[in-house]
């Protein structure tokens, strides 16, 4: 057996695919390691060195194109090679590619004779980037337990600058309030993709929490699950010894904890 070109992650949720391109792939002489969910996927990237990722457009949890750029928001990782995979149409697919100009798109219908061609095309054209390069110093490889800490440390910036939006979106300022729901929509997905159950509950539940805040108006009583859910997932995330918050989390449970009274009082 020939030297390993290069090691691919392939996230696709149709086993028939995974399977098919990995025989294609492999046969062409990559190393695969495939994936039905794109959860815990940047973990994948790191621990196995991946070097190029074949990613489905359609996938549970969170759509493919934006698995791509929360990907490309990790400094670390977003200079990944990635082949997006579709059987959407030509118009869609021609959208996704001007807002994702870095990345090759594959229909799945031409993917034996389109896909093999475009995983070279990326690879050459990474090869030739670090080429230019070369004098510059390199970073050293990303780990995954680096990635963590330094998820675990924006989690609690961000929940700071989040603890203090809130607060504007309460007294009315409805900016704040988009602004604060993109924060997090960011953030859970970044969760979401380095696998990271907690954190990604703990940002959904506040998500929901958040954005039926109304000024002046009480918190209807179907959030109350998504309170004592933050609640809980925050509490977990206190006593874990490898969530070492940049702030402390109280400010925030403490907004959380005002939110229950409000509820139970309203309509208990």
């Amino acid at each position: 057996m020939g030297e390993t070109k290069a090691n691919v992650l392939v996230v696709d949720d149709d086993e028939v695919v995974l399977v098919a391109i990995a025989d294609l792939l492999e046969e062409a002489g990559y190393k695969v390691v495939t994936r039905e969910s794109p959860i815990g996927a940047t973990q994948v990237i790191v621990r196995e060195s991946i070097d190029i990722a074949i990613i489905d457009v359609n996938l549970p949890v969170m759509q493919g194109d934006n698995v791509v750029r929360l990907l490309q928001t990790w400094d670390r990782v977003k200079e990944l090679p990635i082949v997006i995979i579709s059987g959407v149409s030509q118009d869609k697919m021609a959208t996704l590619q001007a807002e994702l100009a870095q990345t090759r798109f594959v229909p799945k219908a031409a993917m034996n004779t389109m896909l093999l061609r475009a995983l070279d095309e990326l690879l050459q054209r990474r090869d030739a980037r670090r080429a230019r390069i070369t004098s510059a110093p390199r970073s050293a490889e990303p780990k995954v337990n680096d990635l963590i800490a330094g998820f675990t440390q924006q989690i609690g910036r961000d929940l700071g600058k989040a603890n203090t939006r809130w607060r504007n979106v309460e007294t009315g300022s409805n900016p704040d309030k988009q602004a604060l729901l993109s924060a997090l929509s960011t953030l859970r997905g970044q969760a979401q993709l380095l696998g990271l159950e907690q954190p990604a509950q703990l940002i959904g539940a506040l998500a929901v929490v958040v954005s039926n805040t109304r000024p002046g108006i009480p918190v209807p009583e179907s959030v109350a699950a998504a309170v004592d859910s933050a609640m809980a997932a925050l509490l977990t995330l206190q006593r874990s010894p490898t969530a070492e918050f940049a702030m402390s989390p109280e400010p925030l449970q403490s907004r959380l904890m005002q939110s229950l009274p409000l509820l139970r009082l309203t309509h208990g």
